[in-house]
């Protein structure tokens, strides 16, 4: 409507969606008082989310990110959270449930997205658009993470915000994947254990993990802790023995590594165990 409107107009236009009588005589008030246009359509907005408000064009008058996922707007306003609490704010993070994302991509010409940076979601979506769409779940591998920075840098943002970004995402990931599966310790706690963990594996091989090995690497310590816990006195784990140099090396390092988190829990760290982790590391050592 408003884009209609605005066709045959050069002066400012606020459009009020269910206009109530008290918001009619609030915003011709304010006309009479000459109030400015800023401050008339802040006043507007006050009065409710039915009583939605617009006085620009496109889908914002700021620069933006879209955030939507499939599987609610829940999601959504995580990430969100986690990209106001690491980005410096240049810009407004816009949350949209799918089905309204892909509505409006379908719905609306390029200029409608002037402002729009890029789009993150968690289910890939098709458009005609010129506008840059990432997977979350993309990000988490080398390549999908590579475009993930080159996006925000190209917008002004920072480095360390990035990666600051990038750790809140992957905690917020492995607690939502381990936190059923755990059936004593809290997740919000042994995730600080693990990223410790995988953060001495990273320095002392100097070696740099995307994020899709940190996930693996997370949920499969956290997992790993709590059969510790749980089997502590059991002696089920097959045999294993470390062969070459660079296994015995790994199996050294490995002990030291998990030294501090087996006499915080008092258990041992198997043979077994240290033989997983070097299945999931040997690629990068």
């Amino acid at each position: 409507m408003f884009s209609e409107i605005k066709k045959y107009s050069n002066c400012e236009l606020l459009v009020i969606n269910n206009v109530t009588t008290a918001t009619a005589l609030d915003v011709g008030i304010r006309i009479q008082r000459n109030d400015g246009f800023k401050e008339i359509t802040r006043a507007a907005n006050k009065f409710g989310e039915a009583c939605g408000t617009q006085y620009y064009e496109g889908l914002s008058d700021n620069s933006n990110i879209v955030v939507s996922c499939m599987s609610g707007v829940g999601l959504s306003e995580e990430i969100k959270r986690m990209m106001l609490e690491s980005l410096s704010n240049k810009f407004e993070i816009i949350t949209m449930d799918y089905k309204d994302l892909k509505q409006t991509l379908e719905n609306h010409e390029q200029k409608f997205f002037d402002k729009t940076k890029f789009v993150v979601t968690t289910t890939d979506i098709d458009t005609n658009l010129d506008i840059d769409i990432i997977n979350i779940y993309d990000i988490m591998e080398k390549n999908g993470y590579a475009r993930f920075e080159k996006l925000l840098l190209n917008s002004g943002e920072q480095k360390p915000n990035i990666e600051a970004l990038m750790n809140k995402m992957l905690k917020f990931f492995t607690i939502e994947g381990i936190k059923d599966r755990l059936q004593f310790l809290n997740p919000d706690v042994v995730i600080d254990e693990v990223q410790l963990i995988t953060q001495r594996y990273q320095e002392y091989y100097d070696i740099s993990l995307d994020g899709k090995t940190k996930l693996n690497l997370y949920m499969h310590l956290s997992l790993m802790i709590e059969r510790m816990l749980v089997n502590s006195r059991k002696q089920e784990n097959p045999s294993v023995s470390f062969e070459g140099d660079k296994e015995k090396e790994f199996y050294s390092v490995s002990k030291t590594i998990f030294k501090g988190i087996e006499l915080k829990y008092n258990f041992q760290v198997n043979d077994y165990e240290i033989s997983l982790m070097y299945q999931l590391l040997h690629f990068y050592i």
